[in-house]
């Protein structure tokens, strides 16, 4: 009789399962990635239409980095920060964007000769390049461009994104556009949207509200203007108000006699020492306009009213109202505080 036979198999170690489980998280792992991958490039943009309406959604979020990588590489960067967009969105920003591919002869604004069929993004060649009719809203105001797109690989880029803006010199002090100073450079590189203007004083505003969209659009030339902002104002004010409260000190008939610079004169015989100037109680009256050569020097002129209080050479106590002229400039870099300085 033979005698049963005994199979032996030998159990799975540690080790071999070990080596399952890594194949299987590499397989995961590579499985997740291809997912991703493909589906971030499922979602880039695919066609010339796509990149700039892409391009100008990055913008309009305030995403520099995206908006440069669907750009070609820009002549400067300087001014191509997200913090730059950033101020210029709050100043106006863009919204309703809407892009489309443009058949040869045609213009963003319509077609003006028969178009040809426009060939499917595969058949394209590299070096190719198509035109996309660009609308948008800057602020709530619509616009309307033109922007060229060029093939590289197997994507498209924006050619003509950025807005060229001429710079002249200023005599604004510190002068910056999106925030950074444009002292020493001709020609700045911006975003599309609002120029956003300022200056170095905290006590001026630069006043521009130029749109730029890039594109078929010519260069910009720059021509920020000058006025007093809010902190201006109150700097001009405090100025007079120090100034006449020093000059309501004076004792005398003609205030220059002990307060040197002020005009103020009672123009009536007076006992010396005798009188109590109060100081005008309103500078509604007064003209304030910078200087057009240095902007950090106010003219004020005009005309204010003093009260006096004195004893008359002859007859006793008496009060009069007296109406002076004012003509003179405030300082705005005096230091530690704007000063207001007469003329005369």
């Amino acid at each position: 009789m033979s005698e049963p036979t005994t199979t032996w198999r030998r159990r799975p170690g540690r080790g071999w399962l070990a080596g399952a489980a890594t194949l299987v998280v590499i397989v995961v792992a590579v499985a997740t990635t291809l997912v991703f991958t493909l589906g971030r490039e499922d979602s880039s943009p695919s066609t010339p239409a796509e990149t700039v309406s892409a391009f100008l959604r990055a913008v309009a979020d305030d995403d520099g980095a995206a908006a440069l990588a669907l750009m070609t590489e820009p002549p400067s960067r300087e001014f191509l920060t997200s913090d730059a967009l950033a101020r210029a969105h709050a100043a106006a920003a863009i919204t309703d964007v809407s892009a489309r591919e443009l058949g040869s002869g045609e213009s963003s604004g319509g077609s003006t000769t028969p178009v040809a069929p426009t060939p499917p993004p595969g058949s394209r060649t590299a070096g190719e390049s198509a035109d996309v009719g660009a609308e948008f809203r800057i602020g709530g105001h619509p616009v309307r461009t033109t922007y060229r797109t060029v093939r590289d690989g197997r994507r498209w880029l924006v050619d003509d994104g950025l807005a060229a803006v001429e710079l002249a010199s200023s005599t604004i002090p510190g002068l910056s556009l999106q925030g950074r100073p444009v002292a020493g450079i001709g020609t700045a590189y911006v975003f599309p949207g609002r120029l956003v203007w300022g200056s170095s004083n905290r006590y001026l505003a630069v006043t521009d509200s130029t749109d730029v969209t890039g594109g078929a659009a010519a260069p910009t030339r720059a021509d920020p203007g000058v006025t007093l902002g809010d902190a201006g104002n109150a700097a001009v004010d405090s100025a007079l108000h120090t100034y006449l409260d020093r000059c309501a000190n004076s004792t005398q008939a003609d205030a220059s006699t002990d307060r040197p610079g002020c005009v103020q004169r009672l123009y009536r015989s007076a006992e010396v020492s005798s009188v109590r100037w109060r100081a005008p109680s309103s500078l509604h009256d007064l003209v304030r306009e910078l200087d057009p050569a240095t902007p950090t020097s106010v003219s004020v002129f005009g005309g204010v009213t003093w009260r006096a209080h004195y004893t008359a050479t002859y007859g006793g106590e008496t009060t009069a109202e007296v109406d002076q002229p004012m003509n003179g400039a405030v300082d705005l870099d005096a230091q530690p505080v704007p000063t207001y300085s007469s003329a005369g």
